[in-house]
């Protein structure tokens, strides 16, 4: 199982500060990213300063085994309607490093409207996975299962519980029920390869 963390961080930095504060038990995170509202030079080279939130963001995502994801095409990701300011690069995306199933991700300026910030794709590949199991089982409303239900009223209603004098005997009892339903589970069941397209 892997997971993809999702991250808006506001203004004040407020998830930010709750990951860094808060220990994250999540070992097979292979992506973070959103909107982390961070300028800096590391990941917009038209910003020439560097902030310390990005020192916090770094930190967050080597603690995750995370490195920054360089787009295929670095544009900005942020567009703004005012002329005085500037187009910036906040949205981010950190993926596992070395990865099998993607490599680095994509800005999709076409796509960015009504919002003012164009969405990042990754494509992750993935593979058909066999699954070869067996399983015990009767098969429902067959033959065998009648029998199987027979013989096991049968052993049910044979059962002398007449005299259970203390807690011993009645484990006796049990133990010796339970073995004759495994016999004749064992006797009545069949196995069965379990694949993908297996019916519950």
């Amino acid at each position: 199982m892997h997971f993809l963390l999702n991250v808006y961080s506001d203004s004040q930095q407020s998830a930010l500060k709750h990951l860094k504060d808060t220990k994250i038990n999540l070992n097979n995170v292979i992506i973070m990213t959103d909107d982390f509202n961070i300028c800096n030079s590391d990941w917009d080279l038209s910003y020439p300063h560097h902030s310390i939130h990005a020192d916090t963001l770094h930190k967050i995502s080597d603690s995750l085994s995370l490195e920054l994801s360089i787009p295929i095409n670095p544009i900005p990701i942020w567009y703004t309607d005012n002329a005085q300011d500037l187009n910036s690069v906040i949205d981010l995306m950190f993926l596992r490093p070395n990865h099998r199933g993607f490599d680095n991700h994509q800005i999709i300026p076409d796509l960015q409207r009504p919002s003012d910030h164009a969405p990042l794709t990754v494509s992750i590949a993935t593979e058909e996975e066999y699954i070869h199991m067996m399983k015990q089982t009767i098969t429902k409303n067959s033959k065998e299962e009648k029998e199987f239900i027979k013989e096991l009223g049968e052993k049910i209603s044979s059962t002398d519980t007449s005299n259970i004098p203390d807690s011993n005997s009645l484990e006796s009892i049990i133990q010796k029920l339970a073995i004759a339903i495994e016999d004749l589970w064992n006797k009545y069941s069949k196995y069965v390869n379990i694949t993908k397209c297996s019916k519950k």
